[in-house]
């Protein structure tokens, strides 16, 4: 079966439309489980995790490379899910994991500023000012994120394959639009397409893993992987790095892998 993701503006109804999808469907709904899920397999406090989406980047955080390394986890997560198939995944940036997989179908629910308003001073019991700023950081926050870590506009429509705009839909028209549009054949899993999901997991999994040794500089190493072959590039700083993220990757994929990276040793001494 097929997979959905769903990213959604803030008072857009986005959330009680993907509950909806999935119940009719019979399908997973996955929301916060991916923080959880990744907080606990990883070791992160869960507010780290959830602070690489909702938290608009900080200068500092340009030069910290702790905010990459949560978000492979986060992406390793949402692929582990999607191999289960049958399942919703929101928000997260599952679209933009998932991206290039036949099988995926990508949904942005949104809705004018004034809805969405509207919606949130009833649902938090907020009056309009209040309820207005509220909408607005959100939005800020989650563009200046998603532009930070993908280097992508989050409204962009070319991004999903459906976008709807609930200001005068029912939730149940819109449940219905997902519905009828994943039952199509365009978005039925084919061979092709699950190995695609599946090489795309092999990869950020073992990127997740060498993200979490102590002795290996994961910026400086990159991972694909095709037909289960993974191809290791990039750089390391001496011999015994390069070994540790051989017996890593072996220790996953054995023999299935190519060697492509390279040796570069640190200047000595001073500079000047």
């Amino acid at each position: 079966m097929s997979v959905i993701t769903v990213s959604r503006e803030l008072g857009s109804g986005g959330g009680e439309i993907a509950k909806g999808v999935a119940q009719k469907l019979s399908y997973n709904y996955v929301d916060r489980e991916i923080i959880l899920e990744a907080a606990k397999s990883y070791s992160v406090p869960e507010k780290k995790l959830e602070e690489v989406f909702t938290k608009r980047p900080r200068f500092i955080e340009r030069f910290v490379e702790d905010q990459r390394i949560y978000l492979i986890f986060i992406e390793d997560i949402i692929l582990k899910f999607a191999l289960k198939d049958n399942i919703v995944i929101v928000g997260s940036g599952g679209h933009i994991s998932l991206k290039n997989i036949s099988h995926v179908l990508k949904v942005r629910l949104t809705a004018p500023l004034p809805k969405r308003v509207e919606t949130i001073m009833k649902s938090k019991e907020l009056d309009k000012k209040k309820a207005e700023e509220m909408v607005m950081k959100n939005d800020k926050d989650r563009m200046s994120r998603m532009h930070y870590l993908y280097d992508i506009d989050w409204r962009d429509p070319t991004q999903y394959d459906i976008v709807i705009n609930t200001e005068s839909l029912t939730q149940e028209c819109a449940i219905d639009m997902i519905i009828n549009t994943i039952k199509r054949e365009d978005f039925t899993p084919t061979d092709k397409s699950r190995r695609a999901l599946e090489d795309k997991a092999l990869t950020c999994n073992i990127k997740a893993r060498l993200a979490t040794h102590p002795l290996i500089i994961m910026s400086n190493i990159d991972i694909m992987t095709e037909e289960r072959t993974v191809t290791i590039t990039g750089s390391v700083f001496s011999g015994n790095e390069k070994s540790l993220v051989i017996e890593t990757v072996k220790e996953i994929v054995g023999d299935n892998y190519i060697d492509n990276l390279s040796i570069v040793h640190p200047p000595q001494g001073d500079l000047f």
